[in-house]
C-alpha cells in the first residue's frame, strides 16, 4: 500500500476513534492555502467529508497575501466548496493594541473564526495543526520556563475547536503533498529565523533530528505521559480546592490556614489562580504575602488577587466602581455591584422623634439624614484616599481610610465601599455611618433614609 492510500486509511481511523464528532458536524477550516491546510482538506475530502473554508488576509505581505486569498478561491471553486474570507488591517491592530504582530494575528483569526462558526451555524472549527507543531510550542514554552501545562503541546480539543492532524508530522504531510501532487501556496515569512518558532523549527530541531532521527515518536509517547502526570496533578488540586474556596457573589475566597495546611500549597494555589493569568511568580510572591501583608494586590489582564488577613480574595474588577450617579429628590433605586442602595423620604417629625420609631435609627445598613440639610441632586461614588467625614456622635473629622481599618472592613469589601455627598460634604458612607453634620436630631423635620441591600 502506497504512502497516500495509507495516510487516507489511518486519517479515518484516527477520526472513528479521536474525533469521532466530525462525521455528523457542520465544519470549518482555517484554510490558509499553505501545505498543512490543503493536506487537511484533502483528507477530508477523499473521507467523503466537504468543509466550509475560511481564508484571512492578513495584509503583511503585499501581493503575496493577496495571491494566496486568490488561491484559496480557486481551490473552493475546483472542489465545490463555500469559502469565507476576511481582510485586516494586522499592523494597525498591533500598533493600537501595543502587542507583537504575532499576537496580533492569533487574537484576529481566533475571535473571527468563532464568530463566522455563530454566524454560518457551524459545530466545530478545524485547524491544520501536526506533530511538529506541538513540539516546537513544547521547546518554546520550556524556554520561558513554563509548569507542566506548558509542555503538553497543542490540544486535540480545546472548545469549538479541533485538531485532527495531531497524529503526524511535517514529513508525512509532505510525502502525501508529493505522492499526490498537491498544489499549495508557500508563505514566504516562514523562512524567516526572526520568530521563536521559525528558529527552532528551521535551526534548533533539524540539529536534533541528527542526534536522534525518532525524534517525533519519541514526542508521541512524550505528551501522553506529561498528560497523565497533568491529569494527576488536577486530581490532587481538585481535591484540596473544594476545602479551602468559598465562591462569594462573583469572588472566590480562598482560606489562608486551609491553604498552607495541604502538602503542596504553590501547585494548589496554582490550580486555583492559573486559569485567570497568574503565573507562577506571582503564586510564589502570594505565598510570601499570605496573612502576612493585608492590602497586597496582584493583577493579571482580567483580575486581581487581594491578601487579607485570613483569605486571598479572587476578583474581576467592577466596571461600575469608578461610576458617580446622582441623585434626584425623589424615591428611588440604583443597582450597584452586587448590591441594591434605595433613596426615599420616610416621614415627617411628627412620627419620627417620638414613640418606637426613633429606636429604629440604628437598624442595620440604614442611613437616617436630615433632608433638610442636603443640597440635591446627591452625588453617590466610590470613597477615594484622602476622603473624610465626621463621623455621628464626634466633633472632629476621621480619614474613611482610618475608619474602615478601624471597622476592619476586608480589603476586598473596601473597594465596594461607596459615599453620599451633599455639594462636597460626605453625609454618610453608605450602609455604614452617618455624618454628625447630617444626622437626624431634634431639630429635624424630614428624614431621607439611605438602604444598603445586599442581592
Amino acid at each position: 500500500m502506497n504512502s497516500e492510500m495509507d495516510l487516507q486509511d489511518r486519517f479515518q481511523k484516527h477520526l472513528l476513534e479521536k474525533h469521532k464528532e466530525i462525521f455528523n458536524a457542520k465544519l470549518l477550516i482555517a484554510f490558509s492555502g499553505g501545505r498543512d491546510s490543503v493536506v487537511l482538506c484533502d483528507l477530508l475530502i477523499c473521507s467523503g467529508i466537504k468543509p466550509e473554508l475560511v481564508h484571512f488576509n492578513f495584509d503583511l505581505r503585499g501581493k503575496e497575501s493577496d495571491g494566496d486569498e486568490l488561491f484559496c478561491h480557486e481551490y473552493a471553486t475546483k472542489h465545490g466548496l463555500k469559502i469565507h474570507t476576511k481582510k485586516f488591517q494586522t499592523q494597525e491592530y498591533a500598533d493600537e493594541n501595543s502587542i507583537s504582530i504575532q499576537m496580533a494575528a492569533r487574537e484576529l483569526r481566533y475571535d473571527s473564526l468563532e464568530k463566522i462558526r455563530k454566524n454560518t451555524g457551524s459545530d466545530l472549527i478545524l485547524t491544520a495543526h501536526h506533530m511538529d507543531d506541538s513540539i516546537e510550542t513544547f521547546f518554546i514554552n520550556l524556554f520561558k520556563g513554563t509548569g507542566i501545562k506548558g509542555l503538553l503541546g497543542i490540544p486535540a480539543k480545546n472548545g469549538n475547536i479541533v485538531r485532527p492532524l495531531l497524529f503526524i508530522g511535517r514529513s508525512e504531510i509532505d510525502a502525501y503533498i508529493l505522492s499526490k501532487k498537491i498544489e499549495y501556496r508557500e508563505d514566504s515569512s516562514n523562512k524567516k529565523t526572526d520568530y521563536l518558532r521559525n528558529k527552532i523549527r528551521i535551526e534548533l530541531i533539524p540539529k536534533m533530528l541528527e542526534i536522534w532521527p525518532g525524534l517525533d515518536k519519541s514526542f508521541t509517547k512524550v505528551f501522553p505521559n506529561l498528560q497523565m502526570v497533568s491529569d494527576m496533578a488536577d486530581t490532587y488540586a481538585a481535591s484540596h480546592i473544594a476545602r479551602i474556596t468559598v465562591k462569594k457573589n462573583d469572588d472566590i475566597h480562598i482560606l489562608i490556614s486551609e491553604l498552607i495546611k495541604t502538602s503542596h500549597p504553590e501547585g494548589v494555589l496554582y490550580a486555583i489562580l492559573q486559569p485567570y493569568g497568574f503565573n507562577i511568580s506571582q503564586i510564589k510572591g502570594i505565598l510570601i504575602n499570605a496573612g502576612k501583608s493585608p492590602g497586597k494586590r496582584f493583577e493579571t489582564n482580567t483580575h486581581y488577587l487581594l491578601v487579607d488577613r485570613e483569605e486571598l480574595i479572587l476578583s474581576k474588577p467592577q466596571k461600575e466602581n469608578d461610576k458617580t450617579y446622582f441623585i434626584e429628590d425623589e424615591e428611588q433605586d440604583f443597582y450597584v455591584a452586587h448590591s441594591i442602595i434605595e433613596f426615599k423620604t420616610i416621614e415627617s417629625i411628627s412620627g419620627i422623634i417620638s414613640g418606637s420609631i426613633r429606636t429604629d435609627f440604628n437598624r442595620e445598613n440604614c442611613c437616617f439624614l436630615d433632608k433638610d440639610k442636603l443640597s440635591f441632586p446627591l452625588k453617590l461614588r466610590t470613597w477615594k484616599s484622602g476622603d473624610h467625614f465626621v463621623p455621628l456622635g464626634m466633633k472632629n473629622s476621621k480619614k474613611i481610610s482610618d475608619y474602615l481599618i478601624d471597622k476592619k472592613i476586608p480589603m476586598h469589601l473596601k473597594n465596594e465601599v461607596r459615599v453620599l455627598m451633599s455639594v462636597d460634604e460626605i453625609v454618610c458612607i453608605v450602609g455604614m455611618q452617618v455624618s454628625n453634620i447630617f444626622r437626624v436630631d431634634d431639630t429635624t423635620r424630614n428624614v431621607y433614609l439611605v438602604e444598603l441591600k445586599e442581592l
